[in-house]
């Protein structure tokens, strides 16, 4: 079977799904590409042909040559993938598929921080299902081709094959990496690739017509006024949703205040930097200073360290209990963390969390949120390690909505809007993040004309945060 690698996306307003997300990360990804090169068609296939010109001159990069098109049913495909990766995984390990046991420490480590309650569930399948449920289309890195799905007008294809199309394009130019990382680490990966080629085609989509925009919609069937979140989504489809969502801003961020030269660079690097990007996108550093699974203090009885959850799962863990702003402030300035998994004297799974930070204060604010909002006793601060042992869930799954992860795409969106406007980075992080705190997460704010709803009021958090 081929080495998976995909790049996928759904079809409508944001896309939701993709490789890098929640327990994907490892398994979908692969440095191990096949080392023959399919030949290139000699033109474009027309269905692409009228988008290529638009994408090249946005983007500021060209097509090396055409890429191949062809259209399946898109769920059957990737769940035969998927299908066809179990077995193999299972063969490997001397197992039937259906007897093959999910051990990865992460988790435990999940089911620790209340995101999650597997229980008896396989969530190595429920995650293959929601993939297979929710693709729309994709790009493959190894066939070199873009597959969209059947029975689909052009019209109601035109937003994917752009979308797809700057897929293709990061590919030609080695934007796309594939290297192994930690699932949340995987996730700020995916938010960037999957961020630069949401904003072209949100570029694209801005140069039609009122009556050509009313048109596409029409042809998907989206009502753009009804709210574009649903409450009840678990945490593993929530995540899956912002490492798509909040990329267009969190790009956009980064080619403000560091140049399209450096975010390229940061699509080719191996380690992208810090997760604090999906809390503090400009205040993220390049690399973390710490290697956070060689300093953790290791328990008696601990299997082994492991990192990182990063800033994404921290901040759906403290979220529903802290309040969005306390969960922001607790994480800025965010480095690197590691977890151990272990049993304690009373034969209860524990976990050792040690989170980095830039500052000892950081550290420092940072505990002090997590033990008064949270289930935690104790913890300590170790220079800039914040250490917690946790041996019961201190939240609630039933709390993971697409709203707790919410404030962070507005966030992403008004400290650009700050930056743009030439506001100081402290002030622009802190008025983003005091009004990312207020906006409901089901106000009818589709990324496609939203934007205006978010900067009505954003001056006077900008006067408030100046005044500080």
């Amino acid at each position: 079977m081929k080495d998976l690698f995909w790049v996928l996306g759904v079809i409508g307003v944001i896309a939701v799904l993709g490789v890098g997300g929640f327990l994907l990360g490892n398994e979908l990804e692969s440095t191990a590409f096949p080392s023959f090169e399919r030949e290139p068609p000699a033109e474009w296939d027309p269905i692409l042909a009228p988008y290529v010109d638009f994408i090249e001159a946005e983007r500021g990069l060209e097509f090396e040559n055409p890429v191949h098109v062809r259209f399946a049913d898109i769920s059957a495909e990737v769940a035969s993938d998927l299908a066809e990766l179990r077995a193999e995984e299972a063969a490997q390990a001397g197992e039937p598929p259906e007897t093959l046991a999910f051990t990865d420490p992460y988790g435990d480590a999940y089911e620790l921080l209340g995101l999650v309650d597997f229980g008896n569930s396989d969530i190595q399948a429920e995650s293959d299902a929601t993939l297979a449920e929710n693709a729309g289309a994709f790009y493959d890195t190894v066939d070199k081709e873009i597959v969209l799905p059947e029975g689909q007008t052009e019209l109601a294809l035109s937003f994917t094959i752009v979308h797809e199309l700057v897929h293709a394009l990061q590919d030609q130019h080695g934007l796309i990496g594939g290297y192994f990382d930690s699932p949340d680490a995987s996730q700020a990966r995916l938010a960037l690739i999957e961020g630069d080629a949401e904003r072209i085609a949100l570029a694209w989509f801005a140069t039609q017509t009122p009556a050509q925009q009313e048109a596409y919609f029409d042809a998907i069937g989206l009502d753009p006024d009804a709210p574009f979140i649903e409450e009840g989504n678990t945490y593993l489809e929530s995540t899956f949703f912002v490492s798509y969502s909040i990329g267009p801003p969190l790009v956009e961020t980064i080619i403000a205040t560091e140049g399209i030269d450096e975010f390229n660079e940061l699509l080719r690097a191996r380690d992208i930097g810090t997760t604090e990007r999906f809390v503090d996108p400009i205040g993220a550093s390049e690399t973390s200073s710490v290697d956070a699974s060689a300093e953790i203090d290791l328990p008696d009885s601990a299997n082994a360290a492991d990192g990182d959850l990063g800033a994404l799962t921290w901040f759906a863990a403290l979220a529903p209990s802290a309040g969005t702003e306390e969960a922001f402030d607790a994480l800025v300035g965010y480095d690197d963390d590691a977890f151990a998994i272990f049993a304690n004297d009373s034969g209860e799974v524990c976990g050792r969390f040690g989170v980095f930070f830039d500052t000892t204060e950081d550290a420092t604010e940072f505990l002090d949120i997590v033990t008064r909002r949270l289930n935690v006793e104790g913890g300590e601060v170790n220079g800039l390690q914040a250490v917690l042992d946790i041996c019961n869930p201190i939240g609630s799954p039933d709390d993971q909505t697409p709203s707790t992860m919410f404030p962070l795409i507005v966030a992403s969106e008004l400290t650009l809007y700050h930056v743009a406007n030439g506001e100081t980075e402290g002030v622009a992080r802190c008025a983003a993040i005091a009004q990312a705190s207020t906006v409901s997460a089901t106000a009818p704010l589709a990324l496609f004309d939203g934007y205006d709803v978010l900067i009505t009021e954003a001056e006077q958090f900008v006067a408030s945060c100046s005044s500080e």
